[in-house]
């Protein structure tokens, strides 16, 4: 039987699917709460113009009192960049997809996550429109899917609606809240 990952403690690694806007911006935000980061997209551009927009945000908000420029770099090596869905995902204790608004394309996403992670990993979407319960539909571990809506820009807004489905267990909300609380968010229960 799985070990099931409860305390926040045991989460070391965060994987982010989808390197556009909501992506980098999770990825930068874990990062800069000391996660090591496996972000990954499809496209190599997408994940150069990813890095270049963390970079540049992050000094951004350091010349204006927002953080500290000696963080930009540690920050900016805790996220590894990735086109594999394998090399991002091993070994992350939470997964946050970002993928464009299309359902099927979510199913997909979770069903093949479902079988990559570790039985004791959350698996999370951000989508702010879509039936959390439908895009877990075709998963077999729909227990640890849940919802996390993040609002943009999500390293400035602390707000992150933690959206349960008919399935999801309480320790995979429980352990969403707190590190959504860990990273300096918001989190509400909806």
């Amino acid at each position: 039987m799985a070990r099931i990952v409860n305390k926040l403690e045991d989460v070391k690694k965060i994987a982010i699917i989808g390197g556009g806007m909501m992506g980098h911006g999770t990825a930068q935000v874990f990062a800069g709460a000391g996660y090591e980061v496996g972000l990954m997209s499809r496209k190599q551009e997408t994940l150069a113009k990813a890095i270049a927009t963390i970079r540049h945000d992050l000094a951004f908000l350091a010349e204006r009192g927002v953080g500290s420029a000696d963080d930009v770099e540690p920050t900016m090596a805790r996220i590894k960049t990735t086109q594999s869905y394998d090399e991002a995902i091993e070994g992350a204790q939470f997964v946050l997809e970002c993928a464009v608004e299309d359902m099927s394309l979510k199913q997909e996403l979770f069903a093949m996550m479902d079988k990559m992670a570790d039985a004791d990993t959350v698996l999370a979407t951000n989508t702010s429109v879509m039936s959390i319960t439908e895009i877990a539909s075709t998963s077999t571990g729909r227990h640890r899917i849940l919802g996390t809506h993040w609002w943009n820009p999500p390293y400035l807004i602390p707000l992150v609606e933690v959206v349960r489905t008919d399935d999801v267990a309480d320790w995979a909300v429980t352990l969403t809240m707190d590190l959504m609380k860990a990273v300096g968010k918001h989190p509400v229960e909806v």
